[in-house]
């Protein structure tokens, strides 16, 4: 008994996907010139207006401080303690946020 086996037709070869392009972050990318600027806040009452070029991430603890963070500033994470302390940032902003301490708020404009 003889047995043929006969393929017809073509071999098809998978093309390799391409990777998926990512914007890089603040975080991960060597190719900002900027660093991260770290700004401390504590104390009681007081108002601050912060603009930077370079990205931030903000400290705050303390009594009743109020703390506006520019439309224009990149800020990439907020550390909120204490009591009483107000952050404004932009709609648009998109933070690490940790909070602790008591009615601390972080307002979107």
């Amino acid at each position: 008994m003889v047995a043929v086996v006969a393929f017809s037709g073509c071999i098809e070869e998978e093309t390799p996907t391409k990777p998926l392009e990512t914007t890089p972050t603040w975080e991960d990318s060597e190719s900002y010139a900027y660093t991260t600027e770290t700004i401390v806040i504590s104390g009681m009452d007081e108002v601050i207006e912060i603009n930077r070029d370079n990205p931030i991430k903000l400290v705050i603890s303390g009594m009743g401080n109020t703390v506006t963070i520019s439309e224009n500033t990149v800020i990439t994470e907020i550390v909120s303690s204490g009591m009483d302390n107000t952050v404004y940032i932009s709609r648009s902003s998109t933070p690490k946020i940790i909070q602790s301490g008591m009615d601390n708020e972080i307002i979107r404009y």
